[in-house]
C-alpha cells in the first residue's frame, strides 16, 4: 500500500489511458448537463466549440477515475479537501484518447496530525495529438502508514468547523466591479436559487462505480469503518448536480426571456474553474440546496461580443451548513454596443 513518503516533492507518474466513447459524452450529459454542446453535432457545430464535445465535468469524472486506476486504489488515501484549479483548455471529443500525467508539487505532515500527509498534486490531461486538453491544481490526503482508515479523509478535512489547519473553510464570495453581459438582468447580481436534489445510496453508488470506486463511496459496511462512518457521494457527483440543475435554470430563465418576445443570450463553454471545496460528506437521504451568485465579469480576449462571467457557487444540506462550494467561470454572449 502507497504511503505518503511515495510521493514526495517532485514525484511523477502516468495514468492508464482512456478512450473517450460517444455514447458515453451524450449518456452523462443528458443526465447532468443537457446543453446541445455535448447531445447534438448539428446544434454543436453551432456553437463556439464547433462539434459536439465532452461535458468539462465529464472530463473531470473521467480523469478521476484514471486516478483511481492509476494509483489510487492502492494507495492509503484520506481524500481529498478539493481543487486549487481546474483548466479545461480544449473540447474533449469523442473518439479521443486521453492521456494524463501528475507531478507532486509540494508535500508536509500535517501540523495537527502527523499519522497524515498533505501533497498538492498537479495533473496535465492530455490528447491522442499530444494537445493539453486539461489541468487539475488539486490536494489529496495520505496516511503516513498503512492502516485500517485507508480510504478515507479525516473529520476535520470534512467539516468548515474542522480543527486541523488543513480544514477548509467556507469560501469568502464578495461582488466585485465589472458589467454583466446584457442579457443578464440586474437580479443576477443576488443569490440565485438553483433547486434542491436528494441524493439516494443506489445514485450515488451508480456515480461511483463509474468514476470513483473509492469503497466509502461503494460499501455500507466498508464506509462505516472509515472516519466518514457511513456512505457518502463523491465530490464530483455532487458537482455534477450542481451542473444538472444550473442548466435547467437556465433553460427557465431563456423561456421567461423568449415569451416577453425578447431574444436570450447564448451561454458558451466554461473555461474551468478555481477554489473547489468539499466541506461535508453528502449522505444517502440529504437534500443538498444548490445556488448561484454572479461576482464580476472579464473581457476575453479576440472575443468581444462575448464576457467571462464569474460566479460563487454553493450547495447547502437540510440542517443549513454548507457541504461544496466554488467559484465558477462561463462565457456568455453579450448584447447591446458590444455585439454590434
Amino acid at each position: 500500500m502507497l504511503t505518503f513518503s511515495s510521493f514526495p516533492v517532485g514525484h511523477t507518474g502516468t495514468l492508464p489511458p482512456k478512450l473517450v466513447t460517444r455514447d458515453e459524452v451524450i449518456a452523462f450529459a443528458r443526465e447532468f448537463d443537457p446543453q446541445p454542446m455535448h447531445l447534438d453535432e448539428a446544434a454543436a457545430a453551432k456553437t463556439l466549440l464547433g462539434g459536439i464535445a465532452a461535458s468539462g465535468w465529464h472530463t473531470c469524472a473521467m480523469l478521476m477515475r484514471m486516478i483511481w486506476d492509476g494509483f489510487l486504489k492502492d494507495t492509503a488515501s484520506v481524500g481529498s479537501p478539493g481543487l486549487q484549479e481546474v483548466r479545461w483548455l480544449k473540447p474533449v471529443r469523442p473518439g479521443d484518447t486521453l492521456t494524463a500525467s501528475y507531478e507532486v508539487k509540494d508535500a508536509r505532515v500535517s501540523k495537527s496530525r502527523p499519522d497524515m500527509g498533505v501533497c498538492r498534486f498537479v495533473y496535465d490531461v492530455r490528447n491522442q495529438d499530444g494537445v493539453s486538453v486539461m489541468t487539475w491544481d488539486a490536494t489529496h490526503f495520505l496516511l503516513a502508514a498503512s492502516d485500517s482508515r485507508s480510504g478515507s479523509r479525516p473529520d476535520a478535512a470534512g467539516t468548515p468547523n474542522g480543527g486541523s489547519e488543513e480544514a477548509s473553510q467556507a469560501r469568502k464570495a464578495t461582488a466585485a466591479g465589472g458589467r454583466l453581459p446584457e442579457r443578464e438582468s440586474p437580479a443576477a447580481i443576488k443569490k440565485i436559487d438553483l433547486g434542491a436534489h436528494t441524493f439516494s445510496a443506489e445514485t450515488i453508488k451508480a456515480f461511483a462505480r463509474l468514476y470513483d470506486p473509492q469503497t466509502f463511496h461503494l460499501d455500507e459496511v466498508a464506509a462505516e469503518k472509515s472516519v466518514f462512518g457511513g456512505l457518502c457521494a463523491s465530490g464530483w457527483h455532487t458537482a455534477a448536480i450542481w451542473m444538472k440543475l444550473m442548466v435547467a435554470h437556465e433553460a427557465r430563465l431563456a423561456a421567461e426571456i423568449t415569451a416577453r418576445g425578447e431574444r436570450p443570450g447564448r451561454l458558451g463553454p466554461s473555461p474551468g474553474f478555481r477554489d473547489m471545496r468539499f466541506l461535508e460528506p453528502v449522505r444517502p437521504g440529504d437534500t443538498i440546496a444548490y445556488s448561484s451568485r454572479a461576482l464580476r465579469t472579464e473581457d476575453w480576449p479576440g472575443r468581444p461580443n462575448w464576457g467571462l462571467l464569474v460566479m460563487s457557487n454553493d450547495g447547502c444540506n437540510q440542517h443549513g451548513r454548507v457541504v461544496f462550494s466554488f467559484e465558477g467561470r462561463v462565457l456568455v454572449e453579450r448584447r447591446g454596443p458590444a455585439a454590434a
